[in-house]
């Protein structure tokens, strides 16, 4: 298995559940701002 592709598919992995969690975040009216500003917070 050549090195670029396993990267390039964890990255694909990424894109995917980022992507699940958005929609997830606008169907249930989730500000997702409130939590990233949290989490950056508490990483403080």
């Amino acid at each position: 298995m050549r090195p670029y592709l396993v990267a390039d598919e964890r990255e694909r992995a990424r894109q995917r559940r980022r992507r699940v969690a958005l929609v997830l975040a606008a169907d249930f009216g989730i500000d997702l701002d409130a939590h990233v500003v949290g989490a950056q917070r508490a990483a403080a």
